[in-house]
């Protein structure tokens, strides 16, 4: 007599998902501001799907000074800047968390 026997056997893969950060733009144009004058720099900080990033700190490096202030809902940051006469060279940084990398830019 022939027995057939079958095998249940499972079989396991192992597979990594890996979730990665999104980019992020912060979106600012050039300041040209007159000396003693209320104007502000207005930053917005977006991810690369162009959705708007609120509650994000984001630091303004003008030579050796630096401002930091916090995205609001609508994903603007706004300094008062506060400089003598002349021209500047301004980096714009945003350091990234869990969810976002980090992005900069450089405006005059």
């Amino acid at each position: 007599m022939l027995m057939l026997v079958m095998l249940k056997m499972k079989l396991f893969i192992n597979k990594t998902i890996t979730v990665l950060k999104l980019n992020t733009n912060i979106v600012a144009s050039n300041l040209v501001k007159y000396y003693l004058n209320n104007q502000k720099l207005s930053i917005t900080l977006k991810d690369a799907k162009g959705n708007l990033l609120a509650n994000q700190a984001v630091t303004l490096q003008i030579g050796t000074s630096k401002l930091t202030a916090k995205t609001n809902n609508k994903g603007v940051a706004t300094f008062a800047v506060n400089n003598k006469v002349g021209n500047y060279n301004a980096k714009l940084s945003f350091a990234g968390d869990s969810k976002y990398n980090p992005s900069t830019k450089s405006i005059l």
